[in-house]
């Protein structure tokens, strides 16, 4: 039997109406590269971790469980630090949440064949579908690059024309073992950091083909059903402030890529002002104050609806 060449992880927590259509999209590749499944469940609270145990007594060679009994992500433990990493095999991994999927079946053949062959790459991604299970409505993830084309720092660190989903991403094993402050900066939310990870380690390809889905608040406990709406906006803060420290130690660390994370340190800052509808500390900083000037009207409308968002005074909980 070949060595495996490739580890794909999949985290789940509470995903019994979505693992099997997961799990049956990485049995469907068709590859000629051997790999292997991780499935982290953190102590589910439904029927994921059955249906996970289904598969790995059916698929022993490929699925391999770590069922959790009690809830790690809540005790602010590091999970692929902790329990993925350890376990990891072969020169590549990919990454897929519980609740999205992957499209196409030549996708592994498709980004292992593009590395191999390309070893001043870190890592290659794709567009996806963005599933949007409040609406039922699906669109592209990434509307603004419809070619294929590489990704540098600059798009990366922007988060306009480097957007990728994590069910994309595939990339080199020794990239995951590396240790960087501006990677702790932000617990539970790690797509923007390794994406940042990736682009500092080479060139980042991207391809134009939609070749997984991204279920959009798939459950009431997801990510983003907790950061969207107006109820959502002191979560919403506190993840700009974090990517606004991110970004610091990066630059502490890379003060040569100055120019490029500048300008987002101060655009992230801006959105937090924003975000609070305190127009007092944007006239009391220059490079806002600047950033403030060059802001269109329809932006400038939804700063003031902030504003009157943030004067109102909170409801009292009643017992």
């Amino acid at each position: 039997m070949s060595a495996i060449k490739l580890t794909v992880y999949c985290l789940t927590y509470n995903h019994e109406n979505y693992i099997r259509q997961t799990l049956e999209s990485f049995l469907h590749q068709k590859t000629k590269y051997r790999f292997k499944v991780i499935v982290h469940d953190d102590a589910s609270t439904d029927n994921t971790q059955y249906i996970i145990k289904e598969y790995a007594n059916q698929y022993p060679d490929i699925i391999e469980p770590i069922l959790q009994t009690e809830n790690q992500y809540s005790k602010g433990i590091d999970i692929v630090k902790q329990f993925i990493l350890p376990n990891i095999e072969g020169d590549y991994i990919a990454t897929c949440e519980g609740d999205d999927y992957w499209l196409d079946e030549k996708k592994i053949d498709r980004q292992i064949d593009f590395l191999e062959s390309h070893n001043d790459y870190s890592a290659c991604v794709h567009n996806s579908v963005f599933y949007n299970m409040k609406t039922g409505k699906k669109k592209p993830f990434n509307s603004n690059v419809t070619k294929e084309q590489d990704i540098q720092l600059e798009n990366v660190v922007d988060g306009v024309t480097g957007v990728f989903h994590t069910s994309s991403v595939m990339y080199r094993k020794g990239i995951a073992f590396q240790e960087h402050s501006f990677l702790n900066c932000m617990k539970g939310v790690g797509d923007y950091p390794k994406a940042i990870l990736m682009a500092i380690n080479g060139k980042i390809r991207y391809f134009p083909q939609q070749m997984s889905v991204y279920r959009f608040a798939s459950t009431g406990t997801s990510w983003t059903s907790k950061n969207t709406g107006i109820s959502s906006i002191p979560n919403r803060i506190s993840h700009r402030e974090n990517e606004v420290d991110m970004l610091q130690h990066l630059l502490n660390e890379k003060p040569e890529i100055e120019k490029i994370v500048k300008p987002v340190i101060i655009q992230k800052k801006f959105d937090v002002c924003v975000l609070r509808g305190d127009m007092s500390s944007i006239h009391k900083d220059k490079e806002l104050t600047e950033l403030y000037k060059k802001t269109k009207l329809k932006k400038r409308v939804t700063i003031l609806g902030h504003i009157i968002l943030a004067k109102i005074p909170k409801a009292k909980k009643i017992c």
